[in-house]
């Protein structure tokens, strides 16, 4: 609360501090060179503009009446501002001007309307670069977006490449791995058949081993008589 009244005590005295000040800048050779007094003043500007106590447009009219810099603009752009204002008479001027941070000292009206016209256009250019670097920077980051999104989604579909890829791989160590033991498999069964095969069925040339190589029972010794008992 208080320090609402004291910036409303303050406001309307800051454009004739800025004009004694702007004399001062202009005028220094003592003590403190113009570029000190310069670089004080603009960094209290911009503490104020930081903590927006005062308006953007009344700390542009302070700042322009500081550097005296009120600069020629084109009369297209001036035109509709002095439109505005060209129906006011000197009183309400300077009020208008107090309200925009131009200092009203020795000033005619044809000078107040200049300075204000010019403050006026310099507080709509100003709004217009900020409303087109908002508008640029989120451009800047609806592109990013639109890249991360982009990138997300290739990320994405390399991983499930690569989830296939290794389920592909999977698939044919697999199908390997049957092919390999179904081979084993018939090998042994074809080992197993071959020993039982000469196991029953008897030599190599597939009869039985009852008779001799004459294919005669051996019942008899090699001279054709029966073995006796007795004799052996």
């Amino acid at each position: 609360k208080n320090a609402s009244a004291y910036r409303t005590e303050l406001q309307p005295k800051l454009p004739a501090i800025f004009e004694m000040l702007s004399k001062l800048y202009r005028q220094s050779t003592g003590r403190f060179s113009a570029e000190q007094i310069k670089s004080r003043v603009v960094a209290v500007l911009k503490a104020w503009r930081s903590w927006m106590l005062l308006s953007p447009k009344f700390l542009l009219g302070l700042e322009a009446t500081f550097l005296g810099d009120y600069s020629k603009i084109e009369e297209n752009e001036a035109e509709k501002a002095r439109k505005e204002i060209e129906s006011l008479d000197l009183d309400q001027l300077k009020a208008k001007c107090l309200q925009s941070g131009i200092s009203c000292e020795g000033g005619s009206q044809e000078e107040l309307m200049e300075k204000l016209i010019v403050i006026n256009v310099i507080a709509n250019r100003k709004e217009q670069e900020k409303i087109d670097e908002e508008k640029k920077n989120g451009a800047v980051l609806e592109e990013e977006a639109k890249r991360t999104i982009t990138r997300n989604a290739l990320n994405e579909t390399l991983r499930n490449e690569t989830v296939q890829q290794n389920k592909n791989i999977n698939i044919l160590v697999q199908e390997k791995l049957r092919e390999i033991e179904g081979t084993r498999s018939k090998d042994t069964g074809n080992n197993n058949e071959t020993d039982d095969d000469y196991d029953s069925h008897g030599d190599i040339d597939g009869e039985p081993l009852d008779s001799d190589i004459d294919g005669e029972p051996m019942d008899s010794d090699i001279d054709g008589e029966p073995l006796d008992e007795n004799e052996l």
